[in-house]
């Protein structure tokens, strides 16, 4: 017997970081996940999955995981039961092992694009600047005799 999930899905919110009573890092998402029925049909069921991700995992969503962003997340089904209500609710989620980022939301390719032309204007001004003055010695590192002995 094998408990074992891969699923394609889109985050629904941003993910936040949570501490059990014990002070253990976790967080909770849950993937908006289409159902496999006819590609053709518009307006399609979606399933939304609730997930845990712990350990090095949970660092990697928190940093990345934006409402939108499509994933794949494998990782085991799991149940629990709370018992802090009259009748016990039975709780099942998807503790997730591994995840995949398989396209970044708007808002995210948006500011590497902005980090990439900032990046290649320094760069052209850095250019621009020793090109005028090759000679610059002001931005030498210092003569060290200790690495040069003879």
């Amino acid at each position: 017997m094998q408990n074992f999930v891969t699923m394609t899905g889109r985050f629904t919110a941003d993910c936040e970081e949570m501490r059990t009573k014990k002070g253990t890092r976790y967080t909770l998402f849950r993937l908006a996940v289409p159902r496999d029925v006819n590609p053709n049909i518009r307006g399609q069921s979606v399933d939304f999955i609730p997930c845990q991700a712990w350990d090095r995992v949970l660092d990697v969503v928190l940093k990345y995981g934006k409402k939108g962003t499509i994933v794949t997340v494998q990782g085991r089904i799991q149940s629990n039961r709370d018992y802090g209500v009259e009748e016990p609710d039975l709780m099942v989620y998807v503790i997730v092992s591994k995840v995949y980022f398989l396209q970044y939301t708007i808002s995210e390719i948006k500011r590497q694009k902005r980090e990439k032309i900032l990046k290649a204007e320094k760069d052209q001004m850095e250019y621009e600047r020793q090109r005028r003055n090759p000679y610059d010695f002001e931005n030498l590192d210092p003569f060290d005799e200790k690495e040069y002995p003879y």
